[in-house]
Formats: structure tokens, C-alpha cells, sequence
């Protein structure tokens, strides 16, 4: 089914607000799940809103051989301190200010 730029804006609202996932919006509206998310996405670039998780941001840029190594470290059960400092050391990579 298609739906007008307002209609997807409406849904998009509503996955944002959090009055629904984009899971119960995809079997509400007749759409897929990634169709959901991108309507929540042109209702946040509509309204200039930020991500809503910001963590799961950080977490997308890792690449294949980031989570290869934090496998690695999770399964000599290393807590996250160790991780992190190793991680760092492994690739010199700068700490924070």
C-alpha cells in the first residue's frame, strides 16, 4: 500500500515517539520492517531531530575485525576496563581528553 508523505510522516512519529515499534507499525500499515524505519528517519531529518539511541551509533561503526577482537576478549572473560585498555593499547588509538 502507498502512503503520502504526511501518512509516512505520521507513522514515522509514532515509531519515534515511541508509541509503537517499527515491528507492531509494519504489521499495522502492511509494510516491511525497514520501510517502518525509514519513515521514522524522514520524520527525524523533517523535524531535525536527533538518533535516538546514540549508542547503537558507536557500535554500528565497528568493523569486522573490531568484533572479531572483542569476541576474542569476551571469551577469555575479560571485563570491559581490560577490553578497552587493551584495545587501546592494540591499535594506539588515542584516549579521551
Amino acid at each position: 500500500m502507498k502512503y503520502t508523505n504526511e501518512q509516512r510522516l505520521d507513522i514515522g512519529r509514532r515509531i519515534y515517539d515511541g508509541k509503537i515499534s517499527r515491528y507492531e507499525a509494519a504489521e499495522e500499515y502492511g509494510i516491511n520492517e525497514q520501510t517502518a524505519r525509514n519513515y521514522m528517519r524522514m520524520y527525524q531529518d523533517a523535524k531535525q531531530l536527533p538518533p535516538k539511541r546514540e549508542y547503537v551509533l558507536r557500535f554500528a561503526q565497528f568493523t569486522r575485525h573490531d568484533w572479531k577482537i572483542l569476541g576474542y576478549f569476551l571469551s577469555q572473560r575479560y571485563h570491559a576496563g581490560c577490553f578497552v585498555h587493551s584495545y587501546i593499547d592494540l591499535f594506539d588509538v588515542p584516549s579521551a581528553p
